[in-house]
């Protein structure tokens, strides 16, 4: 259950009364800090606010660290991961409306065995609507399953494997196991940010990057690894930790 509620979806306010879905994050708890990860160009854009008890939490409120503070797109910023570390009240919030952090016990960075498969999850947009109001609806994650690629596929196909993963995804040739019959996979469009999952031999899911596109002329969705995103969070904390001897600034946006 943990590795559903973990995913929490992202909303951008669009005037007084609409909120529409907008991205994918997922909450994570790392060494006694609260994080919610996403994609960098998800978190850098602005009115985004997630799930609150007793209100939806306006994201504007926190500082970001970002791989590119200034300007981070898919096309861009061959990494793409941002997070944000949420005050501990916001964190109990998030647990009180039903949310569960994952601990680093859930996540590659520790090494298991697995086998080749991997699969992204997140919140797409066709199937998120929000009215002001409607703080306790709760979505369903969509999963998408495939191979992972090799490092030479990931080569050809301009991805960078020390840091990237990617598996294939044609819209076009799904398949409906329970209809048996062939149908248009689901626009992955606001997944961007989510978790995507490695699987043990045991069958367990455990995390293993982050989502941040996906290729339709190549037919791939493209994630960058969990370490990625361990060592943005490292190397934040350095920066900060010298920052308040110093005064120099950090990588942070507020």
């Amino acid at each position: 259950m943990k590795f559903v509620r973990c995913i929490i979806p992202i909303q951008q306010q669009i005037d007084e009364r609409r909120f529409d879905h907008f991205g994918t994050s997922v909450f994570l708890e790392i060494e006694r800090r609260y994080v919610l990860v996403s994609a960098a160009h998800v978190f850098l854009d602005q009115n985004l606010w997630m799930f609150g008890e007793p209100r939806n939490v306006p994201l504007d409120e926190f500082a970001f660290a970002a791989t590119s503070p200034d300007l981070a797109t898919a096309k861009n910023d061959l990494v793409d991961v941002a997070f944000a570390e949420l005050p501990n009240e916001i964190a109990q919030a998030l647990k009180d409306g039903g949310f569960v952090p994952l601990q680093m016990s859930d996540t590659a960075y520790v090494s298991r065995p697995s086998d080749n498969r991997a699969a992204f999850s997140g919140f797409p947009c066709t199937k998120s609507k929000l009215q002001l109001g409607l703080q306790q609806m709760r979505l369903q994650p969509v999963f998408l399953e495939g191979p992972l690629l090799s490092q030479d596929e990931l080569t050809f196909a301009g991805c960078d494997p020390e840091t990237h993963l990617a598996i294939p995804y044609r819209r076009q040739k799904q398949f409906d196991a329970r209809a048996k019959m062939p149908i248009t996979g689901m626009e992955p469009y606001g997944m961007s940010g989510g978790p995507i999952w490695r699987f043990g031999n045991d069958g367990n899911p455990w995390l293993a990057g982050i989502g941040f596109k996906f290729d339709e002329a190549k037919a791939l969705l493209v994630g960058t690894k969990i370490e990625e995103v361990f060592a943005l969070i490292q190397q934040q904390s350095i920066e900060r930790w010298l920052a308040s001897r110093t005064g120099a600034q950090t990588g942070f946006r507020s």
